[in-house]
């Protein structure tokens, strides 16, 4: 009987209804559900087509980039076949560059509405020779901390009297132009706001984190350290300035150690008789291709470290790295005037460049020869620049002309034909002899040299590396990266990260 009464309801109309009902909801649910799928795929098919046309625009814009690029390259190439290469930038500019073109009314507009931002008019002045010039004026001058007489002989790479945080952004800007795409990476990344930027080897700022050093027994701050060393339970911690060493050349390495038995074995000796302790002290190398003298009566050539007493401090004893080879007397022709060609220069200083000379002062990527700043356009004028116009010189100061390469007794010219970098106690120094006597082809000598503070007199028994020895240091001599050395160990001489550049800081007058 149940069985029947389920099978009568079954059958029912009711039945029937609810069961239409329920199909004709879902097949709705399931048009909806088509209906939205398809919107979806239109959606996808209109961000694929635009993201395909941003990927075209991209593509092109870099391909127009790309093809501009090769055309400069292939002007300068034809200008730089009658001229110099500075001249033919200059040229360039002046004929192809669109902002060189710009009147100079729009420019000095643009200058103005910076409001005295001075991080952007330092950047502005490295950009081209119209902005240097325009900056010098007076009403936008004021604004460089300076007095206004120092317009036009202030000509030094280092930044003006900056704020610390104006500073900080320029040198951050420098850094990511200047730096290859690998240390991009580590440019652009967060870092630690402990970290001190100024100094590798320096206290991190708002910590106070130092570690015992058993070989100099004293403390010294945890970026002293190799990672190795870092360890709180160390026995016989060394600091890097114990691992490390300082190139003379590419064949000769000095270490602390050297330095160290040198001063202590003389003060046992004779205590207090430095002078004898100093000059008993060298090191040269005399591998063949550093001997560059003119005749072979004159003396080698040979890179040499030696010790002596700074003087301007009597106290201190300095580490002296130096070389100074000479050109030869068939390595450039005066012109009829009594000038030295550049070109011909530039060829013999990147000579040097492949040897102790890229050690002893590296080049920068916005100063590929230093050695060319001992003859700054502004300040000396015993240069021949070719400019492709009648075989015309160039000429700084028409009514001063020294003859540096034609007459000995000359005196040097305004620029004193040096090149210092005091911070990190690196100089080029230019001079000159005559081997078959004057009015002969004329000999430059190039003096590179690099200071290093080791010591005071009055430290006492034991000496320790000093902060300018940590600087000094080829970093390929101790073990890096710390823990917190998060920059990269380069080694693109191109890029301001390379490893052999010496941080422009001065920081290295006090011991670590």
């Amino acid at each position: 009987m149940s069985a029947l009464i389920r099978f009568i309801k079954k059958l029912s109309p009711c039945r029937r209804r609810e069961d239409i009902g329920d199909q004709v909801d879902e097949q709705e649910q399931q048009d909806q559900v088509d209906e939205q799928e398809k919107h979806e795929q239109v959606d996808d098919a209109s961000h694929q087509e635009q993201a395909s046309d941003v990927n075209h625009q991209e593509q092109a814009k870099d391909e127009g980039h790309q093809e501009e690029k090769s055309q400069m390259l292939l002007t300068l190439r034809d200008l730089q076949r009658t001229m110099d290469p500075l001249i033919a930038a200059q040229v360039y500019n002046n004929h192809h560059n669109p902002l060189c073109r710009l009147p100079e009314e729009l420019l000095l507009h643009i200058l103005h509405c910076l409001n005295g931002d001075v991080v952007s008019l330092h950047c502005l002045r490295r950009v081209s020779r119209i902005f240097r010039r325009l900056i010098n004026e007076p009403d936008i001058w004021k604004h460089m901390s300076l007095p206004l007489s120092a317009r036009f002989t202030f000509y030094s790479e280092e930044p003006w009297h900056l704020p610390t945080d104006a500073w900080m952004q320029l040198k951050q800007y420098l850094r990511q132009d200047q730096t290859c795409d690998r240390c991009k990476l580590h440019c652009t990344a967060e870092r630690s706001a402990s970290r001190n930027y100024y100094c590798d080897f320096s206290p991190l700022t708002g910590t106070d984190y130092t570690l015992y050093c058993h070989a100099c027994s004293s403390h010294h701050d945890v970026l002293a350290f190799s990672l190795s060393n870092q360890d709180q339970d160390k026995r016989e911690r060394r600091c890097l300035g114990r691992q490390g060493a300082v190139r003379l050349c590419e064949h000769i390495r000095i270490p602390w150690a050297t330095i160290e038995a040198h001063i202590n074995r003389w003060q046992q000796h004779s205590p207090g008789d430095w002078q004898a302790c100093l000059d008993d002290f060298s090191i040269e190398c005399h591998h063949p291709s550093h001997d560059t003298r003119c005749t072979a009566e004159e003396p080698q050539t040979w890179p040499r470290a030696r010790l002596e007493t700074d003087q301007d401090d009597q106290n201190s004893v300095l580490l002296i790295l130096e070389w100074k080879p000479h050109s030869g007397l068939d390595a450039f022709t005066l012109v009829p005037d009594g000038l030295a060609p550049v070109s011909e220069l530039r060829t013999l200083f990147q000579k040097y460049r492949k040897g102790p000379a890229s050690i002893l002062v590296p080049s920068y990527p916005a100063i590929p020869l230093p050695e060319l700043l001992c003859f700054a356009p502004t300040q000396c004028d015993c240069l021949h620049y070719e400019t492709g116009i009648g075989k015309r010189s160039i000429v700084a100061c028409p009514w001063y002309n020294p003859r540096f390469f034609r007459d000995k007794k000359r005196p040097l010219c305004s620029s004193g034909h040096r090149y210092f970098r005091y911070e990190s106690g690196q100089k080029i120094r230019m001079a000159k002899h005559w081997p078959r006597g004057e009015c002969n082809p004329v000999c430059l000598v190039t003096i590179y040299q690099q200071e290093i503070l080791v010591c005071r007199k009055t430290d006492g028994d034991k000496i320790n590396p000093t902060h300018m020895w940590f600087h000094a240091m080829d970093p390929a001599t101790y073990p890096r990266p710390t823990s917190l050395h998060d920059s990269p160990l380069c080694e693109e001489m191109s890029c301001m990260n390379y490893y052999r550049r010496l941080k422009s800081i001065d920081c290295r007058v006090t011991t670590v």
